[in-house]
């Protein structure tokens, strides 16, 4: 199969690249978190991405914050990169919410540990008033860790924080808690697109996001933003929010919604490798 192919995309970075060949080679390259945040690593999961990029004809970014990092990190790095942001199709899913009951909630989606900065989040929720505050919700990202759950029980939080589906959640589900939630807490700090933003912009959820390039990149029209750091700030913005509701993607952008909504859909996404595709073939 790869003898008949013109253009072959590794999206992935595991083992040797692909060598003697006659066709182009494009890499994805999705973050350079492994790198940025390299001590806070046990194990490398990129650890043969240089290889694979360096050997590669043509890379492609999920965000131009990711083509930057990577002109940092390798300086003299010659090979071609073309950003292609990330698309969802979230918003066609038709949403069925939870057997149990949720009424008011914040939204945490995916992964949670080390630059996700969730016990950054947990730490600014502690010192709201429990009988105001909205229940923070978790899906995805595994059962909670030894770490959080003593966090947990240190700043009294069991009850405050919920956690659906650890391992996965099926989209309409997803797609209710989006559209239902009073905001999405997304306070990473770093990223190297975030899905969680153009999921709650096709669902219409307010987002309260870390202030860091890649976030300003995707969602810099419809995101309210906090420090990534910043304990306080974040304990600021969420008291605000429990008696004053945050504007949404619609409130903040009206009728330029849609066109955002186009930009970060699936088939402009397959549009765009399509059209790099071609080019590289020719």
């Amino acid at each position: 199969m790869l003898k008949q192919a013109d253009v072959v995309h590794a999206t992935f970075s595991a083992g040797e690249p692909y060598r003697n060949r006659k066709f182009a080679l494009v890499s994805s390259v999705f973050d350079m978190t492994p790198e940025i945040f390299a001590k806070a690593w046990i194990t490398n999961p990129h650890l043969n991405k240089e290889r694979w990029l360096r050997n590669s004809d043509h890379i492609v970014s999920i965000s131009q914050t990711t083509a930057n990092d990577l002109r940092d990190r390798y300086p003299r790095f010659q090979t071609p990169v073309t950003v292609i942001h990330l698309g969802t199709c979230i918003g066609d899913v038709i949403p069925r919410g939870p057997s149990l009951s949720l009424e008011r909630f914040w939204l945490f989606v995916g992964k949670r540990s080390n630059y996700k900065n969730f016990c950054l989040l947990l730490e600014a929720i502690a010192p709201l008033d429990k009988r105001r505050c909205p229940v923070l919700v978790c899906v995805g990202g595994g059962p909670f860790n030894t770490t959080e759950r003593k966090q947990l029980a240190r700043l009294g939080l069991k009850e405050r924080v919920q956690l659906l589906g650890p391992n996965y959640i099926e989209e309409p589900l997803l797609r209710w808690l989006y559209a239902q939630s009073e905001a999405v807490l997304v306070p990473s700090e770093c990223e190297g697109f975030s899905l969680p933003l153009i999921e709650a912009l096709a669902c219409n959820a307010a987002v309260v996001a870390s202030d860091i390039p890649v976030h300003r990149e995707v969602g810099s029209e419809f995101c309210h933003f906090v420090g990534s750091n910043d304990t306080e700030a974040w304990t600021e913005q969420l008291q605000a929010m429990i008696t004053t509701s945050l504007s949404t993607p619609a409130d903040l952008l009206g009728t330029t919604r849609e066109s955002l909504m186009q930009h970060y859909s699936v088939s402009r996404v397959a549009k765009d490798h399509a059209t790099l595709y071609h080019q590289l073939s020719h």
